[in-house]
């Protein structure tokens, strides 16, 4: 996926929203983008091989405008819109597909950054995250406005790239260069993890190449399975033992779905203390576990997060850096 994190700029609450994409999907299911989880959020995705822009106005509140039109395999132009009067649209190559009324607009900063070709961590709508995307994404576009019809369909017809000087624009990533580069002029540049520069729609694009779980079909054979209490931010192998950390994993999302739509009273601040957990608030957990059977052999609580793909062992140490700029150095003392 490529990475945006939580610029301010980047901040949808309370304003309308316009997203688009050139997209040539290999497979009917993935993320196209993605800002936000299961408190607020939005993002434009394929299911069953047909697009879908999904509004999150809230824990109980989500709004889906769904194309009848399966695109995989070919260029497509797609185009969601969230305007001032709580529209959420659908554009496909031009063309309005459907449309849907939101209870309003987002109402606060969701707590998980912007991504392209996959939702990390927490999903915005009902699909299970990461939802990774297969196949090639170029010239996305965020504006933090309603484009008008024609606007759409003078974009969607064109033979050129979409201008990047539009003032209104908050992001614009031509991913010429094999960079995640933001062309808008506020500096929302992306990070790259594992996609690659490949020929795109106008000059270059990023090709995604999501592996499926064993669950979706993979050919990989698991030795053994074990769900864990936090999500892995580091994580290093010594000898027969592997070390695990990361934030606390505080809710399963399958049935936090569920009971979003059932609207359980209680979620919300359960969402609350995940989101807590995810900024560090709440601290970190590591685990040690057997590599040979996955079974746990310690656990010990950390007063703050590990920085991404942040440990090492060396000399019967363990070495961890962290969020806030330090290195913490354990040993068997």
């Amino acid at each position: 996926m490529i990475r945006f994190g939580k610029p301010v700029g980047l901040n949808p609450a309370n304003k309308p929203i316009t997203v688009e994409a050139w997209i040539q999907a290999d497979r009917p299911e993935g993320v196209v983008l993605a800002r936000g989880g299961p408190s607020v959020g939005y993002a434009l995705v394929m299911r069953g091989g047909k697009p879908q822009f999904i509004v999150r106005s809230s824990t109980e509140e989500v709004t889906t405008a769904k194309s009848k039109v399966e695109t995989v395999g070919r260029w497509t132009h797609l185009v969601g819109v969230l305007s001032e009067d709580k529209h959420v649209k659908l554009y496909s190559n031009g063309k309005l597909v459907d449309e849907a009324t939101a209870p309003s607009l987002l109402l606060s900063d969701p707590a998980q950054g912007l991504e392209i070709g996959a939702d990390d961590q927490t999903a915005v709508g009902d699909y299970k995250a990461p939802l990774g995307f297969t196949g090639m994404i170029d010239e996305v576009r965020v504006y933090h406005v309603a484009l008008s019809d024609d606007e759409i369909a003078d974009h969607a017809s064109s033979t050129d790239r979409t201008p990047t000087d539009d003032r209104r624009l908050v992001l614009a990533c031509t991913f010429e260069g094999g960079t995640a580069e933001d062309a808008s002029g506020y500096g929302h540049d992306g990070e790259l993890d594992s996609s690659q520069s490949v020929k795109g729609k106008f000059g270059r694009a990023m090709e995604f190449s999501f592996r499926q779980s064993k669950a979706a079909g993979s050919f990989v054979e698991h030795l053994w399975t074990q769900d864990v209490p936090l999500m892995v931010r580091a994580m290093v192998k010594a000898n027969d033992k592997l070390f695990i950390a990361g934030p606390p994993d505080l809710i399963d999302e399958e049935q936090t779905f569920q009971r979003t739509m059932a609207r359980d009273p209680n979620l919300a601040s359960q969402l609350t203390q995940q989101d807590d957990a995810l900024s560090g608030k709440s601290g970190g957990l590591m685990r040690v576990v057997s590599a040979t059977d996955g079974s746990t052999l310690a656990e010990y609580k950390l007063d703050t997060l590990p920085a991404w793909d942040g440990m090492a062992a060396a000399s019967g140490r363990l070495f961890m850096s962290t969020t806030d700029g330090r290195v913490i150095c354990f040993s068997a003392n």
